[in-house]
């Protein structure tokens, strides 16, 4: 699987978490104790950030449930979190 950061701004976080949960159900995991709301997802390998992009409704456009955010693949990653998390990305990358 690969993995992607999803950032929303803050006025689209509630939308973001919905459209979040319903597209990447049990793939997902939000980061906690962040300005911004951010969550690491999991999707099939063939996916890109355009394509999550797609699926979330990031479009740009004005409409009422667009969410205003970006989209990054994570290739390697390091650093000083929760085990729970670290477990997740290890868990999904081995997927």
């Amino acid at each position: 699987m690969k993995l992607f950061l999803v950032s929303a701004q803050d006025d689209s976080a509630e939308l973001a978490e919905k459209k979040i949960n319903r597209h990447f159900h049990n793939h997902n995991i939000r980061l906690e104790n962040r300005e911004s709301p951010l969550w690491v997802i999991a999707t099939a390998n063939d996916q890109t950030p355009a394509s999550v992009v797609e699926a979330l409704d990031m479009t740009g456009s004005e409409r009422e449930n667009n969410i205003d955010g970006m989209v990054v693949q994570i290739h390697d990653y390091y650093g000083y979190d929760s085990m729970k998390l670290w477990q997740q990305m290890e868990l999904w990358s081995n997927e």
